[in-house]
C-alpha cells in the first residue's frame, strides 16, 4: 500500500486494519518511501486497509522554537479483496456429443467478474451462467477447443485459466461391482463409459445414452436403477456358479455398444463355525468358518485368542485353556473359556472377522434320551445318551479326547445287541439290534482319566422293550415313506404300472402325468392304485412321517484310501418306528467335522448318499444333524496312505522307488526326513542317515505320508572267531572254504544284503581281502537269504603238515559317505598230506555247505569232553545210562541219527536232514517240524 503527496513535508504515518483476521501489518523495519507490507492469511475476503497521516512544516527562524509544528492531519481507507488464483474445474473435459448433453465447467478464484471464449469456435458453443462463474458448453462436432476465462476485475486482455473440452463419442464401457455378494445383501453396480482415448465420460450426461443392464440368469439377484449409470443389486439366493451382468449404451448414432460380462457370485454370510463349542480336555477340534465368497485364490485366515478366563474353580500352574494352531486346531488343555478372532483376508485391503468362544469343560452326568424305548423285531435304533455339563450338553465332535472312553453293555444279548459301536470312541454312534421278543436293560459307562486333573466316572442306565411287529398295523417295511412336503418320483417295481388314482388325498395326491406323488403337511399312511395296460392292478402302500433319527450302513470305521474322490456312502433316514424312507426331499442336514484337514464331504439328502473326498492321512469325527431330526448320527472316517511301499525296512544309502496309488494324481513333489530327494517326480529317493522321520507326497489336493525307518550298518561279525581249514600239502587241487557273515544294525539284528522289498534296491557291499600269503585273494557272495559270506581257498604251495594261521580282511560299506566297517579275523590251516592216486573231496567243504566239523571253536570242545565222559558211562552203565543221570525224571526226548538226501540246485548239490525226535520208544515215533528263521538257519553246529 502506498501514498502520495505534493508538497515537501515531515511526514507520521499510523497504519490501520479493519477485519484483520485476513492479514497483518508487516515489520516497521521494511517501511519505506511511504509503503507498507501486509502478510495476507490462506484466507477468501475483503480486508480495510487505511493510513493517518500528520504533517509537520520546519521553522528555522528562532531556536527558541520547536524544530518542528504541526500543520495538519489526513487519511484515508483502501477495500481489498483476497481471492484465489483464477482456475476451471475440471481442467480437462469429455463431452458427449447429444443435442441434450452440456458441460458445466466452475470458475475458483478470482474477482467473480468473467467472460469465457472458446476455440475454435466451431466445435462447441461457450457461455457463462449463475452470475459468470460457471461455463456452460455443448458440443457442435468431434473435436476439441480451447477454453478461456477472462477475469475484469484484473486484466481483461488475458485469460486468467484455461481449460481443455474434448467433444467425443462412445468407444467402450466398463461394469464396476462388487464380484461377491451375500444372499439377502445388496451391492452397488456403476457403468462406466470411456471415449477411444480410454478417457472417462462424466456420469451426468449417461442418462442421454440410454444405460441398460442384464443380467444372464432370473431370479438370483434383483435389480433397482439409481440414474446415471449405477444399479443396485439385491443378491435373492445363494448361486455361487455365479450370474453374467452386462452393460450396454447407445452412442452419438443411436447405435448400442455393450461391455464385457461381469460374473457376480451369490453367497452366504461369513459367520464362524460353530460360533460356540464344548469340548473336554485333551479333545481336538478345529473351528473354522463357512459361508463367504468362493474366491479364485484361498483367502489367508489368521487365528488369534482374544480373551480367556480359566474356571475358578480349579486352579492349575496352566495358563493357557487350550492350544491353538495357525490352522484353527484347538486342544483343551484345562478348564475354562476362551474367544478366537478368525480374521479371512480376501485381498490385502479387505477382510471380515468373526468370533468363536471355546467352553474347555468336565461331563457332570449322563442320561438316557428315553426312559422307555419301545423296538421292533429285527430293527435298530440308535442309542441316544446326553453328556452334560455345566454349559450344556457335550455332542460327541468335542469329545475326541484320549481321556474319555465310553462303554456299553447289554444285559439280555438274546433280545438286543450292540452294533456299530466303533464308528466313534464316545459310543454315541451306537446303535441296538432287535432279535426278539422281550426286555433288556442296556448301560452306558463314561470315564475320564487324566494325569493333572481330577478323574471321575459316570453312568446311565435305560430299559428296552422288543415287540412283535406284526401286532402293529402301523408298521410296513415294504412302504415308501417320505417327509411331509415332498416331491417323490414313483419307480413301479413291476413294468409297464403306472400310478393312476390315490386313496386319501390329504396325505398326498398323485400327479398322473409325470408319476410323481406329493406328500402333506399331515402325516398318515395311503395306498395308491397302480395299473398296467393288461388292466392288472395292485396298490402301493405310502406313509407320511417325520424322520426319527439317521443311520450310515457301515459296521466298522470307514477307511479310505488317500486321494480318492467323491466315495459313496450310503445313510439312511429311519422312522419311529426303524421305517427306512426312500427319499428325504429337500430335508436340511447339518454336516460337521472336528477336523477338516483330512476330508472333503458332500452330502446328497435326496439320494441320501454321503461324498467323501480323501485329502490328508488320520482319523475325522463326522455328525449329520437336522432340525427335523430327533437323534443324529455320527461316525469316524480313516483315511488310509496310498504310499507304496508303506514303512519300509532301509539301511544308509538304500535307493528307494515310492509309488502312489494307481487310482491318485502323481503330479506333486516329495519331502523326507533322513531322506534325499533324488527325483521328487518319480520318487526316487536315498537314505543317507539313521533315523526316523515322516516321507511326504504332496499332491494336486491331498498329501499322503508314510513313517520310514533309515537303520545303519554298526558292526560285522563272523560267527566263529576261529575255524580251520584243510590244506593240502604239495597239491595242486584245494578246497574253497566259505565263512558265513553277519551285517548287523544298531539293535543287533541282521542287515540283509538284499532287500525283500522290490522297491528297495540295496548299496550295501562286503569285500573280502586275504592278508596272508597262504590264502589265495578271497571274494564274497550272497546265498538264496541273502546273507554274505567270503570265499576263500588255501595257496597250494603250503608244503608242511605244521597248522600255519592266515587273516582275513572283510570290509562293509553302505554306499554313502560313511566310513566303511572293517573287521580282520585270524583262521587257522591244518596240512593234510595226500596218498599217492589221491584227491581232495571237496563235496562237503565246497561252497554250497560247510560241515560241522570244519568250525570248532572253544564252546566246541566242552562239547567234545563232554561226549567223552557221556561214552564212558554209557560203557559200564549201558541202557541205564538215563536212570544213572535222570533218576526221578520222565522218560526225555532222544534224536534219532539223521538221514540225509542230495539234490541238485543250480548245478550245487543241496542236502536235506530229516531229523526225528522219540520219547523213548514208549510211543510210537512221530514227525517234529522244526521252524527256524533264515538269520540262524545257515549256522548247523548249533543243532
Amino acid at each position: 500500500l502506498g501514498y502520495q503527496f505534493s508538497a515537501y513535508e515531515s511526514i507520521h504515518i499510523d497504519w490501520k486494519l479493519r477485519a484483520n483476521d485476513l492479514a497483518k501489518i508487516g515489520d516497521p523495519k521494511y517501511l519505506h518511501n511511504g509503503t507498507v507490507s501486509l502478510t495476507i492469511e490462506d484466507q477468501q475476503g475483503t480486508i480495510y486497509a487505511g493510513f493517518e497521516a500528520a504533517s509537520y512544516t520546519k521553522i528555522l527562524a528562532s531556536k527558541k522554537l520547536p524544530s518542528k509544528s504541526l500543520t495538519k492531519v489526513i487519511g484515508e481507507e483502501a477495500e481489498l479483496f483476497i481471492s484465489d488464483r483464477v482456475s476451471i474445474d475440471p481442467s480437462r473435459y469429455i463431452l458427449f456429443l447429444h443435442d441434450d448433453v452440456y458441460a458445466h465447467l466452475n470458475i475458483i478464484g478470482g474477482s467473480g467478474h468473467f467472460i469465457a471464449k472458446g476455440s475454435p469456435s466451431h466445435v462447441a458453443s461457450v457461455s457463462t451462467i449463475e452470475d459468470s462463474s460457471v461455463i456452460q458448453c455443448r458440443g457442435y462436432t468431434f473435436g476439441t477447443s480451447k477454453i478461456s476465462v477472462y477475469d475484469h476485475s484484473f486484466d481483461s486482455n488475458t485469460p486468467a485459466a484455461t481449460a481443455e473440452l474434448v467433444v467425443a463419442d462412445v468407444h467402450h464401457l466398463e461394469v464396476v461391482v462388487d464380484q461377491y455378494v451375500p444372499v439377502g445383501s445388496s451391492v452397488i453396480a456403476k457403468i462406466k463409459v470411456y471415449d477411444k482415448n480410454n478417457e472417462l465420460f462424466h456420469r451426468s450426461q449417461y442418462d442421454a445414452m440410454m444405460p441398460e443392464l442384464s443380467l444372464s440368469i432370473p431370479g438370483v439377484l434383483s435389480m433397482e436403477s439409481l440414474g446415471d449409470g449405477e444399479y443396485e443389486l439385491f443378491g435373492e439366493r445363494i448361486f455361487e456358479e455365479g450370474v453374467d451382468v452386462v452393460a450396454s449404451v447407445h452412442n452419438t448414432n443411436g447405435a448400442k455398444v455393450n461391455s464385457l460380462p461381469v460374473t457376480i457370485f451369490v453367497h452366504s454370510h461369513l459367520v464362524a463355525d460353530p460360533a460356540e463349542m464344548l469340548i473336554v480336555p485333551g479333545a481336538l477340534f478345529q473351528v473354522r468358518t463357512i459361508g463367504g465368497p468362493v474366491l479364485k485364490t484361498k483367502p489367508v485366515i489368521e487365528y488369534k485368542i482374544n480373551s480367556q478366563s480359566i474356571h475358578p474353580s480349579y486352579k492349575s500352574s496352566h495358563r493357557k485353556v487350550i492350544t491353538l494352531d495357525k490352522r484353527g486346531v484347538v486342544k483343551g488343555i484345562v478348564y475354562g473359556s476362551v474367544t478366537i478372532n478368525i480374521t479371512v483376508h480376501y485381498n490385502p485391503t479387505q477382510y471380515e472377522v468373526r468370533q468363536a468362544i471355546i467352553h474347555v469343560v468336565d461331563i457332570s452326568h449322563l442320561s438316557a434320551r428315553e426312559d422307555r424305548i419301545h423296538l421292533y423285531n429285527n430293527t435298530q435304533f440308535p442309542l441316544g445318551v446326553h453328556y452334560e455339563s455345566t454349559y450344556g450338553e457335550v455332542t460327541p465332535l468335542g469329545m475326541q479326547s484320549p481321556h474319555v472312553q465310553v462303554e456299553h453293555s447289554v444285559e439280555n444279548m438274546d433280545v438286543l445287541d450292540t452294533t456299530h459301536t466303533s464308528l466313534s470312541s464316545t459310543g454315541y454312534a451306537a446303535f441296538l439290534l432287535s432279535s426278539k421278543k422281550g426286555v433288556s436293560d442296556i448301560s452306558t459307562a463314561y470315564s475320564f482319566s487324566h494325569t493333572k486333573l481330577p478323574n471321575y466316572n459316570h453312568k446311565s442306565r435305560v430299559s428296552m422293550y422288543i415287540d412283535y411287529p406284526f401286532g402293529l398295523a402301523h408298521f410296513n417295511p415294504d412302504a415308501i415313506v417320505i417327509p411331509p412336503s415332498t416331491t417323490f418320483e414313483l419307480e413301479p417295481t413291476r413294468e409297464l404300472y403306472e400310478a393312476s388314482s390315490c386313496c386319501n388325498e390329504e396325505v398326498v395326491t398323485i400327479d398322473v402325468l409325470s408319476q410323481t406323488i406329493h406328500s402333506g403337511m399331515n402325516e398318515g399312511s395311503t395306498s395308491i392304485k397302480l395299473s398296467s395296460i393288461t388292466g392288472d392292478t395292485y396298490y402301493q402302500t405310502v406313509k407320511v412321517a417325520t424322520p426319527h433319527y439317521l443311520m450310515i450302513d457301515a459296521s466298522s470305521m470307514i477307511q479310505i484310501p488317500l486321494g480318492r474322490k467323491r466315495v459313496p456312502i450310503p445313510f439312511f433316514a429311519l422312522s419311529e418306528h426303524g421305517e427306512a424312507f426312500s427319499s428325504l426331499g429337500d430335508l436340511s442336514i447339518v454336516v460337521r467335522q472336528n477336523y477338516y484337514e483330512s476330508i472333503h464331504l458332500e452330502i446328497d439328502a435326496d439320494r441320501q448318499v454321503l461324498y467323501i473326498t480323501a485329502l490328508n492321512t488320520g482319523n475325522t469325527t463326522v455328525s449329520l444333524t437336522s432340525p427335523s431330526i430327533q437323534h443324529g448320527l455320527y461316525f469316524k472316517v480313516n483315511v488310509i496312505s496310498t504310499i507304496r511301499p508303506s514303512n519300509p525296512y532301509l539301511v544308509v544309502g538304500d535307493r528307494v522307488k515310492f509309488d502312489i496309488a494307481a487310482d491318485v494324481s502323481h503330479d506333486g513333489s516329495w519331502s523326507a526326513d533322513h531322506l534325499q530327494i533324488v527325483d521328487a517326480i518319480k520318487g526316487d529317493i536315498v537314505a543317507y542317515k539313521p533315523g526316523r522321520g515322516d516321507l511326504i507326497f504332496k499332491g494336486p489336493g491331498f498329501h499322503a505320508s508314510t513313517q520310514v525307518t533309515v537303520h545303519d550298518v554298526s558292526d560285522l561279525v563272523v560267527p566263529t572267531k576261529l575255524a580251520q581249514f584243510k590244506v593240502y600239502v604239495n597239491h595242486e587241487e584245494q578246497c574253497s572254504y566259505k565263512i558265513d557273515l553277519n551285517v548287523l544294525d544298531e539293535s543287533g539284528e541282521d542287515i540283509p544284503m538284499v532287500s525283500s522289498n522290490p522297491h528297495v534296491s540295496r548299496q550295501l557291499t562286503v569285500v573280502c581281502e586275504s592278508l596272508s600269503p597262504s590264502l589265495y585273494s578271497s571274494s564274497s557272495s550272497i546265498d538264496e537269504y541273502g546273507r554274505p559270506h567270503c570265499v576263500v581257498r588255501p595257496s597250494s604251495s603250503l608244503g608242511v603238515l605244521d597248522a600255519q594261521r592266515a587273516d582275513i580282511r572283510v570290509t562293509v560299506s553302505t554306499g554313502s559317505t560313511k566310513m566303511p566297517i572293517s573287521r580282520t579275523y585270524s583262521f587257522e590251516l591244518i596240512g593234510v598230506q595226500l596218498s599217492d592216486g589221491q584227491y581232495p573231496r571237496c563235496s562237503d567243504q565246497s561252497i554250497a555247505t560247510v560241515k560241522e566239523a570244519s568250525f570248532i571253536t572253544s564252546s566246541d570242545i566242552y562239547i567234545i569232553l563232554i561226549i567223552l565222559v557221556l561214552s564212558t558211562l554209557v560203557f559200564f552203565y549201558g541202557s541205564d545210562i538215563s536212570t544213572f543221570l535222570f533218576p526221578k525224571q520222565s522218560s526225555s526226548p532222544t534224536l534219532r541219527s539223521p538221514t540225509s538226501t542230495t539234490t541238485q540246485r543250480q548245478g550245487k548239490p543241496v542236502y536235506r536232514f530229516n531229523i526225528m525226535a522219540r520219547d523213548d520208544g514208549e510211543s510210537s515215533d512221530e514227525d517234529v517240524r522244526f521252524s527256524h528263521s533264515p538269520r540262524t538257519a545257515f549256522r548247523p553246529y548249533q543243532y
